[in-house]
């Protein structure tokens, strides 16, 4: 896959994305934190990273990564917007407590992933000419049971380079097969739009088929983005609080990497 940032600064709601100057391959920084497992702190309902040394935590950046990697991104350097607390959300009634500014919470307030990103970004989309390869060394399989007893399994398969990611999932009674992630991004364009217009299940209900294509950018945002793979077949099915799922997978895969594939 070719490194791909970007070659001005956009704002998408309540982010700026700006370039990365040396972009490495699957590198995302969000307010100053690098978006990688080990400084996941908190997967379940959402997913916050930490910083180890200054302790300064971001939160929900799944709705960061997803779509910037459905969306062909692969490394630039992301910061938070928001100015003004809003207590009925649990994210920004922790930050406060923790002494933080609102700009930590990176997700929406709305919920959703983060809409017509796709308008903005294509003008903006910088190709390097290195490419790099990540998959998992050996198949990964895991199993969770969330608090109300439902089961949710994933199995992510190593694939050859210039394969890109092939997705099928699973949320109780909603399904797709086949979706495809590739050298930029997403190849259903009507898909990736759903996706980013998606509410998140925990304001609509887990069984919606909206809930559904929530589901895919968060998957999207935890094996792809946290875990920079650039080329693996994923089977899931998901369960209730699903990131316990997929992020339990991706800290508890080996990667093999290929930094200037050729």
């Amino acid at each position: 896959m070719y490194i791909t940032t970007l070659s001005k600064p956009i704002v998408s709601g309540n982010i700026v994305i700006l370039p990365m100057k040396k972009p490495e391959g699957g590198k995302i920084i969000i307010n100053g934190i690098e978006a990688k497992p080990e400084n996941v702190v908190k997967y379940d309902a959402r997913v916050d990273i930490m910083d180890p040394t200054t302790k300064k935590r971001c939160f929900i950046i799944e709705h960061v990564l997803g779509p910037l990697r459905m969306l062909g991104i692969t490394d630039a350097i992301v910061l938070g917007l928001d100015k003004t607390w809003n207590f009925l959300r649990p994210e920004h009634r922790f930050a406060y407590s923790l002494g933080l500014t609102p700009e930590v919470v990176v997700g929406r307030e709305d919920g959703k992933q983060r809409p017509k990103l796709e308008e903005i970004i294509n003008s903006a989309r910088l190709k390097t000419d290195k490419q790099f390869y990540v998959s998992v060394a050996q198949e990964v399989y895991f199993k969770t049971v969330d608090i109300f007893g439902h089961k949710g399994e994933i199995t992510i398969t190593p694939l050859p380079p210039e394969s890109g990611i092939v997705l099928n999932i699973e949320l109780f009674k909603n399904s797709i097969e086949d979706i495809r992630l590739g050298e930029n991004g997403l190849e259903d364009k009507h898909l990736a739009k759903k996706i980013l217009d998606a509410r998140t299940p925990f304001l609509i209900g887990i069984e919606k088929e909206e809930a559904l294509f929530h589901a895919i950018g968060d998957v999207i945002a935890d094996t792809v983005g946290l875990g920079r793979l650039t080329d693996a077949k994923i089977d899931v099915k998901l369960n209730f609080f699903y990131h316990s799922l997929t992020v339990g997978a991706i800290k508890r895969a080996k990667t093999i990497r290929r930094g200037a594939f050729q």
